[in-house]
Parts: structure tokens; C-alpha cells; sequence
């Protein structure tokens, strides 16, 4: 019976011994991952007449009630080509049109072990904007196009590439439940998103 209690209690020691670290090593990561971080260029749209990439930027906050979750903003910087064919009223010839766009979305993150992180986002508060003053339009000649009416179709082209932003982030980017293979050095983050192997790195400045 004596053995029995002791093994019992060896168990039992055992598992709580477990557990705490367990959550220590939660913690660890927990405190390891806040900051900003930045992955290099991505392929976001690739084919014949539009083609994207994008820098994704994650900023993790601790919640002051718990180390171990928080909230999260990522941040999608997009730059887009899209060639278009000569039917606007504006411009006659062949054009392309080339923007950036910033995308951006919030939620919540928490840690489930020591290497994953599990992410919520918010779909209603996804944001993209793309300003139209930056939008720049280059046709194969100048010939019967002047620079009015090229400015006069910024607005609208702005639009439309906002759409296409919007839709390729929200499948592609911002589709994201958790990291998972978390490893952490120095100011370097590798993980697995989706399947597919990420490096970030650390910014010294937080996402605004």
C-alpha cells in the first residue's frame, strides 16, 4: 500500500512539474514574440496581366491580464502592376499602372505550446487603401494622350487595384489561424504558415 501512495505521489509530482514547465516554456515564447516582425517580399499575383508581392508585418501585443495572448496587427505593404488594354476613354493606347497599397488587419493571438501560437483575426477590420495620387500610369507613346487625362483615370484605377488587394489579401495573406514551429534567434523568426516555411525579422520600430 506504502509503495502504491508513493508511486501515486511520484505521479502526481510529476505531472505538476511537467505542466510548469510547460507553461514557463509558453511564457518564454510568449515574451520572445512580442515586437514587430517583417518577412522579405512575397509573391502575391503573378500571372500575364497583373503581378503583386507583399511585405507582411506582424506586431504582437502582450495582454496585461494574461503573458501568454494578447492582440495582433498585421500589415500587408503591396506593390501592383496591372497591364491594361487600350479601351478607356482617356487613353487610347495599351497602358500600365503600377501602385502601392497598404493592407491591415487586427486580432487576437495565444499561445497553445512551446513552438505554436494560434491566431483570430478580425475579418471587419480589414483596411486597404490605395492612394490615388501615387497611382503612376505609362502608355506604349504619347500620342494622343496628355497628362489631364491620364490623372483623370488615377481615381478610378485606384479603385479598381484596391479590389484586387483587398481579395488577394484576404485569401492569401491574411488566411492565417496559427504559426506553427515557432524558433526564435536573436532577431530572426522562422515558423510554418499554411504549410509553407517563413523567416521574419525583428523591426525596431512597431507598425503605426
Amino acid at each position: 500500500m506504502k509503495s502504491l501512495r508513493f508511486a501515486t505521489v511520484c505521479l502526481t509530482a510529476a505531472a505538476i512539474m511537467s505542466s510548469l514547465t510547460s507553461c514557463d516554456s509558453e511564457s518564454k515564447l510568449a515574451r520572445n514574440i512580442t515586437g514587430t516582425w517583417a518577412t522579405t517580399p512575397e509573391k502575391l499575383i503573378d500571372h500575364e496581366a497583373m503581378n503583386a508581392t507583399a511585405v507582411r508585418m506582424f506586431q504582437f501585443n502582450p495582454s496585461s491580464a494574461d503573458s501568454k495572448s494578447g492582440d495582433v496587427q498585421m500589415t500587408a505593404l503591396v506593390s501592383i502592376t496591372n497591364a491594361m488594354p487600350g479601351d478607356s476613354v482617356a487613353i487610347i493606347e495599351p497602358f500600365t499602372v503600377t501602385a502601392s497599397g497598404l493592407a491591415t488587419i487586427s486580432g487576437v493571438w495565444a499561445t497553445i505550446d512551446d513552438d505554436e501560437i494560434s491566431i483570430h483575426f478580425d475579418d471587419s477590420s480589414l483596411e486597404v487603401k490605395v492612394d490615388p495620387a501615387a497611382v503612376m500610369v505609362s502608355v506604349n507613346t504619347l500620342t494622343n494622350t496628355t497628362t489631364s487625362s491620364t490623372d483623370s483615370i488615377r481615381p478610378a484605377m485606384a479603385a479598381s487595384l484596391q479590389q484586387e488587394i483587398t481579395n488577394a489579401v484576404r485569401n492569401q495573406v491574411f488566411d492565417i489561424k496559427k504559426l506553427d514551429d515557432i524558433k526564435i534567434t536573436k532577431d530572426l523568426l522562422s515558423c510554418e504558415i499554411n504549410k509553407h516555411d517563413i523567416t521574419l525579422r525583428r523591426q525596431n520600430e512597431v507598425i503605426k
